[in-house]
């Protein structure tokens, strides 16, 4: 994905169907995770330089015009991480965070020592319609369909299938993720990619005491963090909700990141706005 930023959009097109590629295809489906380090020009333009780099020949603002570009090359592949220059203090806690994602998405503990400080932020959005056509910035929209299946033990693990596919692709990503009970206020999720055939055989063990849940989901990037906005279909239709890894209790540049053009209140804490709460049937 990444050669589509330094190139123009007709060429790239052009490269994929002599290739008989997709783009969501190979955007989605060729990595288990995706972590973006922004460029030392945004935020850090103090240690950005060519002298260290005879292949770098980008100034500054080309740098960042690039950087934009592969980030939304990259936005909507469903496990994507951006790792900014504003939450951290140094290089080396920049690299903690990408050990942190990679450390997460394989679903092992995390640590303070590699950025633990950085997690999951949900927020209750008030004045969201995705039927509107006024949004001030790119995004790609997807349906997404969750099922709970059922799990025999009391053991506090949570087992959910996801069908997710992109507005205007043909393209279906399905997998099944595993959470485990919670640690420091967080769960462990793993992941793995189904086939068409595997997700059908799981439908079948659809847990009966819960609503598969469907939603509308907009993916889309702000000040260098990466948010997805869902607009529950059903059941809770009406309701939205918009996720962020952020830093855990964001204060000053991290608020300042926050959209600036909708209205929420944070709700990271509270239980009910679960999906696995909110797929109860009452």
């Amino acid at each position: 994905m990444d050669p589509s930023a330094y190139t123009t959009s007709d060429v790239w097109y052009k490269i994929l169907n002599e290739l008989k590629l997709d783009e969501v295809a190979i955007r989605d489906n060729r990595y288990d995770c995706v972590v973006h380090l922004v460029t030392a020009a945004k935020g850090a333009d103090q240690f950005y330089s060519l002298e260290n780099n005879t292949q770098r020949t980008e100034g500054v603002e080309l740098a960042k015009s690039l950087d934009d570009l592969v980030m939304k090359a990259w936005m909507g592949h469903p496990s994507f991480q951006v790792v900014d220059n504003y939450s951290v203090k140094n290089f080396q806690e920049k690299k903690n965070r990408v050990v942190q994602a990679v450390m997460s998405r394989l679903g092992l503990a995390e640590s303070s020592r590699y950025g633990g400080s950085i997690k999951k932020h949900k927020y209750l959005v008030k004045n969201y319609d995705y039927n509107s056509k006024n949004f001030p910035v790119e995004f790609r929209d997807f349906q997404v369909e969750h099922i709970y299946l059922m799990n025999p033990g009391d053991d506090g693990v949570q087992i959910r299938i996801r069908k997710r596919e992109e507005s205007n692709s043909a393209v279906i990503h399905m997998n099944i993720a595993t959470r485990n009970p919670e640690i420091n206020g967080q769960r462990i999720e793993t992941r793995r990619t189904l086939s068409p055939r595997e997700y059908e055989t799981l439908r079948v063990q659809a847990d009966p005491t819960r609503y598969p849940i469907k939603k509308h989901r907009r993916c889309f990037l702000w000040m260098d963090r990466y948010y997805q906005l869902d607009s529950f279909l059903d059941p809770h239709a009406g309701l939205v909700l918009m996720e962020a890894y952020l830093e855990v209790d964001p204060v000053g540049v991290d608020t300042v990141a926050l959209p600036d053009w909708l209205e929420f209140d944070q709700v990271t804490n509270d239980k009910q706005y679960s999906m696995f709460e909110l797929s109860k049937k009452f």
